[in-house]
């Protein structure tokens, strides 16, 4: 799902409901949030890259396991969805 997507299906009211709470919040809840936000992006950047690696192990062999194939696949297109989901956050909230 695409980060314009995603942000069109968020229901108006729920939306400024969460860029309220977190304007509220204190320097250091704030800081706590951004940095946990950036960590799990970096943390599926991470384990995007392993899934790829996976992959290409699995491609360059003579014979492919189809089903692992698909396992990890599947496993590097649900990390990526999340990075666009955990991006589209990092947006809204205004973290650089």
């Amino acid at each position: 799902m695409s980060t314009n997507k995603f942000i069109e299906k968020l229901d108006k009211e729920w939306f400024d409901k969460i860029k309220n709470n977190f304007k509220n919040k204190d320097d250091i809840d704030r800081e706590n949030n951004q940095t946990s936000l950036l960590r799990e992006i970096s943390k599926t950047k991470t384990n995007i890259g392993l899934a790829r690696l996976q992959i290409l192990r699995i491609l360059e062999k003579d014979y492919i396991n189809i089903d692992l194939l698909i396992t990890y696949t599947k496993q590097y297109n649900d990390l990526y969805d999340k990075l666009n989901i955990l991006n589209s956050y990092k947006t809204i909230f205004g973290i650089d």
